[in-house]
């Protein structure tokens, strides 16, 4: 795995959305918090294995979106 920007911890993960064009509240919605909640865990570097469940849960909801359009 390329090595994570520290200072804009989880750069890639908002990166990774705006480039999709997936909306926070989608990703925090499948985690079942607010957006609130998961911009305030994205302002600190998370865990390899939380970090890769988010991109995990990115890929999922962009699949999605391409199937149905």
């Amino acid at each position: 795995m390329a090595e994570r920007n520290v200072l804009i911890p989880n750069e890639d993960i908002r990166s990774l959305c705006k480039q999709r064009k997936i909306p926070m509240w989608m990703v925090a919605d499948r985690f079942n918090i607010s957006e609130q909640t998961f911009y305030r865990r994205l302002r600190h570097t998370l865990d390899e294995s939380e970090h890769n469940q988010i991109i995990a849960v990115i890929d999922q909801i962009y699949i999605e979106m391409v199937s149905v359009g």
